[in-house]
């Protein structure tokens, strides 16, 4: 089954002369040759129509890249239809992200049908839990599985004295 997306440039098209594209077996890349100027990260856009896992486009400062770091290293459980990375402290260092950059990363990636959730390895041992999803059964899980706050369709949680490693281990077996 085909499926499709859209890479969208909001408000930009005055800006744009000429729109082409490169494509081999891994690869594509699409080249917007501008009039004059820049643009800005928080200007490209991403649509997903039943896209998979999600996408992002290069070129940006620390929340950019670390919503590529968690788009690279997370995997996509279409059965529960959930995107789930697992972050060790090294991401945040190699991008130069805080922990507090991660919802806003979650937000660039998310589909409006898919739930997304990272595991972030915290430097006293614990494990602490993010989760976007419109799914009430799956945000009562969390909370379930660890101590925290839902606020809409956010879920912030901590599992105390549990490794990243024997987190994914439960959460993958809880979803």
């Amino acid at each position: 089954m085909e499926k499709v997306f859209i890479v969208a440039l909001k408000g930009l098209a005055p800006k744009i002369s000429r729109v082409s594209y490169e494509k081999d077996e891994k690869d594509v890349k699409l080249y917007f040759t501008l009039r004059n100027g820049e643009i800005a990260p928080e200007n490209l856009l991403i649509e997903p129509a039943m896209l998979p896992a999600p996408l992002i486009v290069e070129n940006g400062g620390p929340e950019h890249k670390l919503a590529k770091k968690i788009a690279e290293a997370g995997q996509y459980l279409p059965t529960s239809r959930i995107f789930v990375v697992f972050l060790e402290k090294k991401i945040f260092q190699e991008c130069g992200a805080t922990e507090k950059m991660v919802p806003a990363a979650l937000k660039k990636l998310r589909t409006p049908d898919s739930s997304m959730l990272a595991m972030i390895e915290r430097n006293d041992g614990n494990t602490k839990g993010i989760l976007w999803s419109s799914q009430k059964d799956l945000r009562e899980k969390m909370l379930w599985y660890g101590k925290g706050k839902e606020k809409g369709n956010w879920v912030v949680f901590e599992v105390p004295r549990q490794h990243l490693q024997d987190a994914k281990n439960k959460i993958l077996a809880l979803l």
